[in-house]
């Protein structure tokens, strides 16, 4: 009987309206925490994953473009080997970026002016002459090539090769470059290829 007047007066207890706002506040709080809990969660799942796949795309692109760069702008040596495959000499292949070129023409000779890097090999090399172009006229036709070339002294990094010229007509022409050979007294004659154009007026 005491016990029942005891759960009675119990349920007769009730909160007031301040203990009302502090019960909700906390509910609405912990639904707050949980739900943040929640989409936490889903980031590490979803989105981190994808940021991380973005950034290694990124730095494979960006280590191709790295890697092509310096194939473009650095040369670099290349052995020759025979066809029993015994190394036979050495090239220097892409060199189109190193050494500079300028050409003109003065009566029936056209000098081909190398400014030569103080790096290797061209700090190494004597002399020059080139042994692979083209001349091509204004209609795209082969008018000249790899006609031969006498090998010239090196003076200040400056190297000016005298080509001979056998044109049959005055125009604007376009020469087209693809190896040089350089030498050292008691070397081996090294080519040195790239891809050099330039234009001139004969």
């Amino acid at each position: 009987m005491k016990n029942d007047k005891l759960i009675q007066a119990w349920n007769t207890i009730g909160p007031d309206d301040s203990a009302d706002d502090r019960m909700l506040s906390g509910i609405l709080e912990q639904n707050h925490k949980y739900i943040q809990k929640q989409e936490n969660s889903l980031m590490k799942k979803i989105y981190i994953p994808r940021m991380a796949a973005a950034v290694t795309v990124l730095c494979i692109c960006l280590a191709g473009t790295v890697m092509v760069s310096a194939g473009t702008l650095k040369g670099f040596f290349r052995d020759v080997f025979s066809p029993g495959g015994a190394v036979t000499g050495t090239v220097y292949e892409n060199a189109d970026q190193e050494l500079e070129v300028s050409v003109f023409a003065e009566g029936d000779v056209l000098h081909a002016v190398l400014q030569c890097p103080d790096t290797v090999p061209y700090s190494e090399i004597e002399e020059w002459k080139v042994t692979g172009y083209q001349v091509i006229d204004a209609g795209g036709n082969t008018v000249m090539e790899n006609e031969p070339a006498e090998w010239t002294g090196v003076n200040d990094g400056t190297a000016e090769i005298i080509v001979p010229l056998t044109l049959q007509e005055h125009g604007t022409y376009r020469l087209v470059i693809t190896e040089f050979s350089g030498r050292k007294k008691a070397d081996q004659d090294l080519p040195v290829r790239g891809h050099w154009e330039c234009t001139f007026e004969y």
